[in-house]
């Protein structure tokens, strides 16, 4: 049976934090944990008394129903600092409270008399019962919203813009899947700046998108909105504006250049769209046979006894292939006013992802996890080009 919930009021429970309230993170925080509500008429689990002042991410749920209560008794959950804990309380138990209390407050209280056990949590709890523990929850969920996979320029660049605006657009009618749409519309206007020749502007405009892709994920995160076709979308229409980006480049170089430099750099922007075409079919097909929707979990170098060749590939050269590393360096390329070396890394590129296919001995049937699995396909959600 589903471990259920009751949330425990409180005063602070209808200020909003991240364009949701106290009490609206906590409620979703579980429900994304799969805690349902409770509900009299329901069959009867485990309850979970919630005191919804206090605020976590999404892993705090998913740490809260991984604990199991034995049977008849009541485990406290304590925050890292002061604040009342989270009570997991067995069916035996519960059953008796609920015929003599309906009450949350009394429930949680009498619930709270009858304590056998007790332990910290271990992830980030903030209860928020001053004003400056709203500065430090906000913090907090913010950062979450960093990914253990994100490339180098992602880290250091493009993720803590991107948490800044996002901490901004949570506050706006915008939902995941628009700014979706926006990084993309934005991605296709870069192009067809290349396309004219303003390599300077279509480039910079291009990082912003990068920068922007970033939001959609995280907005989703922060409003628990994250959905299939989100994570679909997202992924689709970024491997579109890519290949775009490129030929927009290539047709600008033929427009700029005297020939026949600017036909061939054309025609290398063809030939390299062309050849990543493998990349995409492999790492769909794999994102299909896993049920995943992120592409950024998808890895190149699970193959046994790897040659030297292809650990090269994948072991040096994968921080260069992540899309948030590629596009700044296409960036920095375009300002020093060298946009040819875009079309040049990018067939590079392509180049080398075919290499890395064509070496890759891993058995038919291998299976292909994710990221934490032995013997996953993993990489960052910001790898296209490497694909």
């Amino acid at each position: 049976m589903q471990k259920q919930y009751i949330l425990i009021p409180h005063k602070n429970s209808g200020i909003k934090l991240l364009g949701l309230t106290v009490a609206e993170r906590a409620k979703k925080m579980l429900e994304y944990a799969s805690i349902v509500e409770f509900k009299p008429e329901s069959e009867l689990g485990d309850v979970v008394l919630y005191p919804c002042e206090i605020v976590g991410s999404h892993r705090l749920g998913l740490e809260i129903r991984t604990i199991k209560v034995p049977p008849s008794e009541v485990l406290a959950l304590y925050p890292q600092g002061e604040g009342r804990p989270v009570l997991l309380v067995s069916k035996e138990v519960f059953a008796g409270l609920w015929e003599k209390h309906k009450d949350p407050n009394i429930l949680y209280q009498s619930a709270l008399a009858l304590l056998t056990k007790q332990r910290r949590l271990k992830e980030i709890a903030v209860p928020v019962e001053r004003k400056q523990d709203f500065a430090v929850a906000r913090k907090r969920l913010l950062g979450s919203l960093r990914k253990s996979v994100d490339g180098l320029v992602s880290r250091l660049i493009n993720r803590p813009i991107s948490i800044t605006l996002s901490s901004l657009l949570v506050h706006t009618p915008l939902t995941p899947n628009m700014l979706t749409v926006l990084t993309f519309c934005i991605a296709i206007l870069a192009a067809y700046m290349m396309a004219l020749g303003n390599f300077i502007t279509g480039a910079i405009l291009m990082q912003f998108s990068s920068i922007l892709d970033g939001c959609d994920g995280e907005v989703a995160r922060l409003k628990y909105k994250s959905s299939s076709l989100g994570a679909w979308l997202d992924t689709i229409l970024d491997d579109i504006s890519t290949p775009l980006y490129i030929l927009g480049t290539g047709y600008g170089l033929k427009q700029t250049l005297q020939p026949p430099h600017g036909t061939i750099f054309f025609a290398l922007a063809i030939g390299s769209v062309i050849l990543s075409l493998p990349g995409y079919y492999v790492s769909y097909s794999r994102l299909i046979a896993t049920g995943s929707q992120d592409s950024g979990r998808v890895s190149w170098s699970a193959t046994p006894n790897p040659s030297k060749f292809r650990r090269f590939l994948t072991e040096y050269l994968q921080p260069l292939t992540k899309r948030d590393g590629y596009l700044f360096i296409f960036m920095l390329a375009a300002i020093m006013g060298f946009p040819w070396l875009i079309i040049c890394m990018f067939f590079t590129g392509t180049v080398l992802v075919v290499g890395t296919i064509v070496t890759d001995k891993s058995p038919k049937d291998a299976k292909y996890g994710t990221t934490g699995q032995v013997g996953s396909l993993t990489v960052s959600h910001e790898t296209h080009i490497s694909r």
